[in-house]
């Protein structure tokens, strides 16, 4: 005959909980026997209250409330009778048939409101009858008044409050002013004063089981409502923070092509500009044949140098847009060195360099063959670039367990500290060689992209005005 829930008293004790993360802690020691055996009890009172996603909250609650007041007020009936109190025992079967249409209602058809109103009414009779049957004031009737208009506030929305306030505040009021007026129409249903106190005994039990069930219930609803906004909001500091990164990265990388941008425009308007004004000063036929032939040598080197130039340039912007497909497989580093030998042979003597191929073995590596062609290439002409008249440049092979390990080494000027950490890095600046040959700065930076791209490393040893050593390390072919 109840419908105990003190919504007030549940949300001051909300915060004296466990959190989410301290009842994880309490409780995952447990079995999947029992995990599973409270996801079974989860989905039993999913069926009486409903579906969470198409239900709201108070009618759930409303739900699950009506179905634990029909299994109490049995009991509550089965007591009536055992104490002979018939007439309460009438009210209460009615009172228990019009709280199972509405439930069924509710939870069947989904027409919560209308259930809301039809229990309201049926509430307040039967709490007028039980008031006029059942001694009164010395009844209790009022223990079911205060438990009941927690039940209306726990299932109906914060604006209907003050209606169920007041309206128990003027039933009650107007039930105790009958019993002062008129203490005649009161009837007393207790034959001793030993069934009174059982009776108020029974009740105040079953009102205890009543709101620590439906607290209970509440309690956990809004666990598992608060655990889920904060597995959101944590997603979405995850998120907020990725895409934070994400932007620095973006920044970083936008920051790091505009400067190389800068670079390449400037280093290729040098190259571009010599050869325009050396053509200028052929057309003008004011050459003698001698000063013909040394334009003509410095219109090679030029266009040599841009053609290598914009090759990298090619090759990084391919690989920035569109990426670059690797092909790895098997092939002999004797024969890509002594192809770049040979090729920059030209270019070393006129710095009078003495290249060295230590290279007199075949080694076979598993990588990128033509990836390795421009890596090397590289290497060596930027080695020429920085070592100065006179020098020597050697290149060996040798093995290191599983590894293939390719030293370029050179007697240039050497690499000063404040370089070092920007070398293969797009921060670094184009530096002029010691014949003053250009460069745009992104050669090196090229060689390590597509070392790694090939599961290789690449480093260097380099001491100031001593020279340098860069080190390829590839795997070795089965």
């Amino acid at each position: 005959m109840l419908y105990p829930f003190n919504i007030f008293t549940f949300i001051n004790n909300l915060n004296n909980f466990e959190t989410p993360l301290q009842r994880f802690r309490i409780t995952y020691p447990k079995t999947n026997f029992m995990a599973a055996d409270k996801r079974g009890k989860s989905e039993i009172w999913n069926k009486i209250a409903g579906p969470p996603g198409e239900l709201t909250m108070e009618n759930r609650a409303f739900n699950y409330i009506s179905a634990i007041s029909i299994v109490l007020l049995l009991s509550c009936l089965a007591f009536d009778i055992y104490c002979g109190l018939l007439a309460m025992s009438v009210t209460l079967i009615v009172f228990i048939v019009i709280l199972a249409i509405t439930y069924y209602y509710s939870r069947i058809h989904k027409k919560y409101k209308i259930s809301v109103v039809i229990l309201g009414i049926a509430s307040y009779i039967t709490l007028a009858l039980n008031y006029f049957t059942n001694s009164g004031i010395n009844g209790p009737t009022f223990f079911l008044f205060f438990v009941t208009l927690n039940f209306f506030l726990a299932i109906t929305e914060k604006k209907f409050g003050a209606l169920w306030v007041s309206m128990h505040l003027l039933i009650g009021l107007g039930l105790l002013y009958c019993e002062f007026s008129h203490p005649e129409w009161i009837k007393g249903s207790y034959d001793t004063n030993t069934t009174r106190f059982a009776d108020i005994a029974w009740t105040y039990l079953v009102s205890l089981a009543f709101l620590f069930a439906v607290t209970h219930y509440l309690r956990d609803y809004f666990i598992n409502a608060r655990t889920k906004a904060e597995k959101s909001a944590l997603a979405i500091a995850e998120q907020n923070q990725r895409i934070m990164e994400q932007n620095i990265l973006l920044e970083k990388i936008s920051s790091d092509k505009n400067k190389l941008f800068s670079i390449i425009s400037h280093d290729l308007r040098s190259p571009l500009d010599s050869i325009r004004g050396y053509l200028e000063l052929m057309s003008e036929n004011i050459l003698d044949e001698e000063e013909h032939a040394h334009v003509r040598q410095e219109l090679l080197i030029q266009t040599n140098h841009t053609s290598e130039l914009l090759h990298n340039l090619l090759i990084w912007s391919k690989q920035q847009m569109n990426g670059i497909s690797v092909n790895l497989k098997p092939f002999d580093l004797l024969e890509i060195i002594t192809l770049n030998i040979d090729s920059n042979q030209s270019r070393a003597k006129k710095k009078h360099i003495h290249l060295v191929n230590n290279c007199n073995t075949p080694t076979k590596v598993h990588a990128d063959k033509e990836m390795m062609k421009i890596v090397i290439r590289n290497l060596v002409v930027n080695a020429i670039k920085f070592t100065n008249p006179n020098g020597k440049i050697s290149i060996d092979v040798f093995k290191q367990e599983e590894f293939a390990i390719i030293a370029i080494r050179d007697t240039g000027v050497g690499i000063s500290n404040e370089v070092k950490d920007l070398l293969f890095s797009t921060k670094t600046t184009s530096t002029a060689g010691t014949e003053n040959e250009k460069g745009i700065g992104l050669g090196l930076r090229l060689c390590k992209d597509l070392v790694d791209y090939q599961a290789g490393k690449i480093w260097f040893e380099s001491e100031p005005g001593r020279g340098s050593t860069f080190y390829i390390s590839l795997p070795v072919a089965a």
